[in-house]
């Protein structure tokens, strides 16, 4: 275990070839966790940061810096759906995120994509708790977390053309989201070429806005 209050680089995955990334791409909103960003020094969330690091620890395309207690930054050259499909595959052995029949360049589901075949049901196991907007469909996803399934939080955008973002969630205590008025649990997130948006051990409102809460389902395997 590695201590968040010491200044630490990590590589974590290889990198993608541009067209690959060009294809997968995340979007997150910048700003909206500047009330939200402590980390969560909770042992359990840290002990679940470390096993990140361990699985993706093999590949090294994206860094990680941890430079004090208050900011955890990546320079993010991964997408978010291939950072949550390779965490969902190697942290929980789920390999529904794989784009089947395999497509050349482009190894998982995008975003959205995700979301929406969520809402098909074409993937066993997985159970949708709600909107994130509720705080009993996030006290469940904690409990979910808190129980070792695998957990995700995906925001479908409304726009086609336009990207939508998943997020991982953790186990660890709760943190009260100012921006979202409601208590959150603790998760990870990517979002391609955007420095200061991606973060491990930090609170779900950190990976999408409040407005955009009523609309990011909770998913739990």
């Amino acid at each position: 275990m590695f201590q968040q209050n010491n200044p630490l680089v990590l590589w974590l995955w290889r990198t993608f070839t541009a067209s690959s990334v060009a294809t997968a791409c995340c979007f997150t909103v910048q700003g909206q966790c500047k009330t939200d960003q402590t980390n969560i020094n909770d042992s359990v969330t840290v002990a679940w940061t470390d096993k990140l690091i361990d699985a993706l620890g093999e590949d090294n395309a994206c860094q990680v810096q941890r430079a004090d207690d208050d900011q955890d930054r990546f320079t993010a050259n991964t997408p978010c759906n291939i950072f949550a499909g390779r965490v969902m595959e190697r942290m929980y052995a789920i390999k529904d995120f794989y784009v089947s029949p395999p497509q050349e360049n482009k190894p998982y589901y995008l975003a959205s994509e995700i979301g929406t075949l969520l809402q098909t049901g074409v993937w066993d196991g997985w159970t949708d708790l709600g909107t994130a907007d509720s705080q009993d469909v996030l006290n469940s996803a904690k409990t979910a977390a808190d129980a070792g399934k695998a957990v995700i939080a995906v925001w479908v955008n409304p726009d086609a053309n336009s990207p939508g973002h998943v997020a991982v969630i953790g186990p660890g205590p709760l943190m009260h989201s100012a921006t979202w008025n409601e208590d959150t649990p603790p998760a990870a997130s990517l979002s391609l070429g955007n420095v200061g948006s991606g973060f491990l051990g930090k609170p779900l409102s950190c990976a999408f806005s409040s407005k955009k809460a009523p609309d990011v389902h909770i998913w739990t395997h």
